[in-house]
């Protein structure tokens, strides 16, 4: 009898050891899982929008631009190029007269843009004017797009050349506002 209760036990005993196990490979696979993936959900608490990147293809940054940490723009920038191609959101003054900006740069005839009023962006087509140039003083020429969202108060912008178009834009479209 002694014998049959020992048996017990070490079975018992072997399927806790089992089970333990089990549950510590799953959490390790599910660790690894989420840690190296790289596709990244971002949520900025600033200009209330989400967007899923892959950190192996795209770098983040949040760079300030005026000296009194005010003022911030959000860049996702093609990694090693993040200055050169990227999109770019920030916010807007609802006061901003884009009609009186445009003019003053067009004033020198520097840049001719093309203007489009009815433009959507975005994974929910949101509703912006588009304004956008081409840049053929660079090498290679970038293609420069600007979403300009009134009513969520935002400027989207796309700055790309021909070999970096379908990434940037793909997360142009995946893009969605809270």
């Amino acid at each position: 009898m002694a014998k049959n209760s020992e048996n017990k036990m070490s079975k018992t005993t072997l399927a806790m050891i089992c089970t333990g196990v089990a549950v510590l490979i799953m959490i390790i696979v599910i660790l690894a899982i989420h840690y190296l993936n790289p596709n990244r959900n971002f949520f900025s608490n600033e200009f209330r929008y989400s967007l899923k990147y892959n950190e192996d293809v795209i770098a983040y940054q949040n760079i300030l631009l005026d000296g009194t940490n005010r003022l911030t723009m959000d860049r996702f920038g093609i990694k090693g190029q993040e200055e050169k191609y990227y999109l770019s959101v920030s916010g807007i003054d609802a006061e901003t007269d884009l009609d009186e900006a445009l003019a003053a740069f067009e004033s020198d005839g520097s840049y001719t843009f093309t203007r489009e009023d009815s433009a959507t962006y975005g994974a929910g087509n949101y509703q912006a004017r588009k304004i956008s140039y081409e840049d053929l003083g660079c090498t290679p020429p970038v293609k420069v797009e600007y979403y300009y969202d009134t009513g969520n108060r935002l400027m989207i912008t796309l700055c790309t050349d021909e070999a970096h178009r379908e990434v940037l834009e793909n997360l142009l479209k995946n893009l969605t506002l809270q």
